[in-house]
């Protein structure tokens, strides 16, 4: 089952009640919904090359990133744009952006594949962010999109320079897209100064209260990594 992605709870949209077409669900709005203007789709990918490349992008993360991914099952929805949710029927669901192309829609996969291996309760924490960024660039590299990925990349790079540090800590997810840039160029920045292992092991430092924790591992870091990682990290 889907839920709406305009309404602020989230209402869960049963296929039973609100489906049009076999896998496609469609919002009624409020008052079902709460807030939402209503006739948003929900299109349920169940299998081709976006559900083949979610499992591969899954697979790939828990290698790079070392971390077990739960076995439970996930849904791959069309939807009104990208977001990974666990939640109800201890499933994690997947939405993408309708509208996108072949590449953004590869881009927006690798993205949430990584919340969904790596982010327990890292997801809308601007450091789980940047490292799905980063992810996702390393994905589409691998998948051979090397073209489109260094293309983010320059933009990436060329947006950060003259965004401060005090925007990306603040940000919890979502727009705008500059932030998404400056994330990655922060990342990718991180990754080229202390390699892919140190950085690999940030997505495992959380809080007691199950948010990503750069202090703590700043804090596990050789005394010659950690003043840089510090600098890089804005921190």
């Amino acid at each position: 089952m889907p839920q709406c992605q305009r309404s602020p709870n989230n209402t869960i949209l049963p296929q039973g009640t609100f489906a049009i077409a076999l896998g496609v669900v469609s919002c009624p709005g409020a008052p079902y919904s709460p807030g939402c203007p209503g006739r948003e789709l929900y299109i349920r990918v169940l299998d081709g090359p976006l559900a083949d490349y979610l499992q591969g992008s899954i697979a790939s993360c828990a290698r790079r990133f070392e971390t077990y991914s739960d076995t439970r099952p996930v849904e791959l929805w069309l939807g009104e744009g990208p977001l990974t949710v666990f939640g109800h029927d201890d499933r994690w669901t997947i939405y993408l952006a309708r509208d996108s192309d072949r590449l953004q829609f590869r881009r927006q996969i690798a993205h949430e594949a990584f919340h969904r291996v790596c982010s327990p309760g890292g997801r809308g924490h601007w450091v789980h962010e940047m490292l799905a960024e980063v992810f996702a660039m390393y994905r589409l590299h691998e998948s051979g999109d090397v073209a489109y990925a260094t293309h983010q990349e320059v933009a990436a790079r060329d947006a950060a320079k003259t965004m401060p540090f005090a925007e990306l800590h603040a940000w919890t997810g979502g727009e705008p897209t500059r932030l998404y840039q400056k994330a990655l160029a922060v990342g990718q920045h991180l990754v080229d100064c202390c390699g892919w292992e140190p950085v690999t092991q940030l997505a495992g430092f959380f809080d007691h209260q199950w948010r990503p924790d750069p202090t703590r591992w700043l804090g596990s870091l050789p005394s010659d990594l950690r003043d840089v990682a510090a600098c890089v990290l804005g921190l």
